[in-house]
């Protein structure tokens, strides 16, 4: 169950914050021209940057039925496959039965290919494979309000892990539908202490989010190293979100998405004109900032 949470979409987003006479992201000596020079807040952590470039976790292979089973809300299809089958039919089932015939709950389907053959080609299965998905659901749950489209490829191989559709069921509990309608380019995930409660369901999802070519910062005073699975990430110390948020933009492209993970429960508040800096920066980079504040 995840903690309340708010989701801002901006094209640039950074909390206000009250002016302090403490040191948060960097010192005034510091500064020059209005850019930001080397922060106070990399000196606290004893990691560089405070920040660490993840990978996805990885998930054991297994076969087609026993993926099925393991999550209800997949739907898995055999290679260049998009025709429902018995198997299919029954886990949509095991799904719709959940709900009333009468429910109008918010649905939405995200169809996936694999990484093999034409990438024009696999989006248009993929977004096939959803279709077919939409339509079995509505049979079964016609008052029902569903979104769907097709993805493209989730993976650069033959995993068949990648060659499915999720079902996703919007409610206040759950974030999944605004992480698959908008998807980032830069994932940003705050692994301090104070998000241990909430871990293992934000790493689930950004694993089950990620796209080829997309990359996974996380934001940690120490106990991470560059390279490591997220899965191996353990949420621990202070927070400094912001010195991360400052170093990931430099890793990112005009026109990217940068989606931030975070409590943004600081030690070290962000002053004036540090807001004012970042704001700048994002301006600068042209890109689109997704903020789930938890």
């Amino acid at each position: 169950m995840f903690s309340p949470f708010f989701i801002f979409i901006f094209s640039i987003f950074v909390a206000h914050a009250p002016t302090e006479t403490s040191t948060s992201m960097v010192t005034p000596e510091w500064v020059s021209d209005g850019t930001i020079q080397p922060m106070a807040a990399a000196q606290r952590c004893s990691i560089r940057d405070c920040t660490c470039k993840v990978s996805r976790g990885i998930i054991p292979p297994t076969g087609l039925s026993q993926i099925a089973k393991a999550d209800r809300h997949n739907i898995y299809f055999l290679e260049d496959e998009f025709v429902l089958e018995a198997e299919q039919r029954k886990s949509i089932q095991a799904f719709t039965s959940k709900y009333p015939r009468s429910s109008s709950a918010d649905i939405t389907l995200v169809g996936y290919a694999d990484g093999c053959g034409d990438a024009s080609e696999n989006h248009i299965l993929s977004s096939r494979r959803a279709k077919v998905v939409t339509d079995e659901i509505k049979r079964a749950l016609p008052n029902a309000r569903i979104f769907y489209n097709g993805a493209g490829e989730a993976s650069t191989d033959h995993d068949p892990r990648s060659r499915r559709v999720d079902i996703l069921v919007s409610t206040k509990s759950n974030i999944e539908i605004s992480i698959e309608r908008v998807k980032a380019d830069v994932y940003l995930i705050d692994a301090s202490g104070s998000l241990w409660p909430d871990w293992g369901s934000w790493k689930s999802i950004i694993n089950a989010s990620f796209r080829p070519g997309s990359r996974i910062y996380v934001s940690k005073m120490h106990g991470c190293r560059a390279g490591m699975s997220l899965d191996a990430v353990r949420p621990s110390g202070g927070t400094e979100i912001w010195w991360s948020y400052w170093t990931v933009l430099d890793d990112m492209k005009p026109g990217e998405t940068l989606a931030i993970i975070s409590d943004f429960d600081s030690n070290y508040p962000l002053l004036d004109w540090e807001h004012r800096a970042l704001e700048k920066k994002v301006r600068e980079k042209g890109v689109r900032v997704i903020v789930i504040q938890l």
